[in-house]
C-alpha cells in the first residue's frame, strides 16, 4: 500500500533555523563545491530581517521533521510592495511531491493579506529547475540581465 506523505505549512520559528540551513545548504550545492552552512545561514537570516512573515516551513506531519522551507524578503518599488521569493529548499528526500508548491502557495496567500502587490524570484540562467518550474506556475520571464563579475576581473 502506497502512503503518502502529508506535510503542514507552518509559519517560520526559530526552532527550524538549523534544519532549513542544513536543507538550504544541500539544495544549492552543485559540481563546483559545497554551499557552505555559515552562508546560507547567513542569507536565511537576511531574509528574516524584512519577510519573517512570509517565511513558512514544511513538517512532515508523521514525524515532525523539518523538510523544507520558503524564505523571503519585502520589497518595496514604486508599484508597492513585493514579495521577493529568495529561496524554496526541500530536502532532496521529499522533493517532487508538490511541498515547494505548497510553500510558496501559502506565502503568496499571506502576502495577498499584507497587500502585497507582486512576487519575483532571480534564478541562476544556467539551470533547468526551477527556471522551467517557476514558468509552469505563471511567473514570467522579464527583460531584465543580471551581470555579476569578481572585482578583481574588471577592466576599470
Amino acid at each position: 500500500m502506497y502512503n503518502r506523505l502529508v506535510v503542514r505549512i507552518i509559519p517560520f520559528a526559530d526552532e527550524y533555523l538549523g534544519a532549513n540551513v542544513r536543507i538550504f545548504s544541500q539544495v544549492y550545492s552543485d559540481d563546483k563545491g559545497p554551499y557552505p552552512e555559515e552562508l546560507a545561514e547567513q542569507r536565511l537570516l537576511d531574509d528574516l530581517k524584512s519577510g519573517r512573515d512570509c517565511s513558512f516551513v514544511a513538517l512532515d506531519d508523521a514525524t515532525g521533521k523539518c523538510v523544507g522551507g520558503i524564505f523571503n524578503k519585502i520589497g518595496y518599488d514604486e508599484a508597492g510592495k513585493y514579495l521577493y521569493v529568495d529561496s524554496i529548499h526541500v530536502n532532496p528526500q521529499y522533493q517532487k511531491q508538490g511541498i515547494g508548491k505548497k510553500l510558496l502557495s501559502v506565502a503568496i496567500i499571506q502576502a495577498k493579506e499584507l497587500g502585497i502587490l507582486s512576487v519575483m524570484a532571480f534564478v541562476d540562467s544556467g539551470k533547468k529547475f526551477p527556471l522551467e518550474w517557476y514558468e509552469k506556475i505563471g511567473l514570467e520571464k522579464t527583460p531584465w540581465v543580471g551581470f555579476v563579475a569578481k572585482v578583481g576581473d574588471l577592466k576599470v
